[in-house]
């Protein structure tokens, strides 16, 4: 950072980058009821290659353990509006 309260390129585009990813990620949730998205899914909903994905995630399950535990309640207002929380929690824990 070259100012204590502004990114570098770099570090913009990198967070700019990890906040397509858990759009992505909720997106998938919400309008497919996709709980299970794989890497090639995430990508594509968010248009970014898979070493950005990899950059910051090292798989799927741990993309999902994030989104669980720093968007839970988000995620906890899509599955009461697709479907059965016990259901939803069954399929995440898989």
């Amino acid at each position: 950072m070259t100012d204590a309260n502004v990114p570098d390129g770099r570090e913009a585009r990198s967070v700019h980058n990890r906040a397509l990813l858990i759009s992505a990620g909720i997106t998938l949730i919400e309008r497919d009821n996709n709980w299970r998205a794989t890497v090639v899914d995430i990508i594509t909903e968010a248009n970014v290659s898979r070493r950005t994905f990899f950059n910051h995630f090292t798989n799927a399950e741990y993309f999902r353990s994030v989104l669980i535990k720093d968007y839970g309640p988000l995620l906890l207002q899509c599955a009461a509006r697709l479907d059965t929380p016990e259901k939803v929690l069954k399929e995440v824990m898989r």
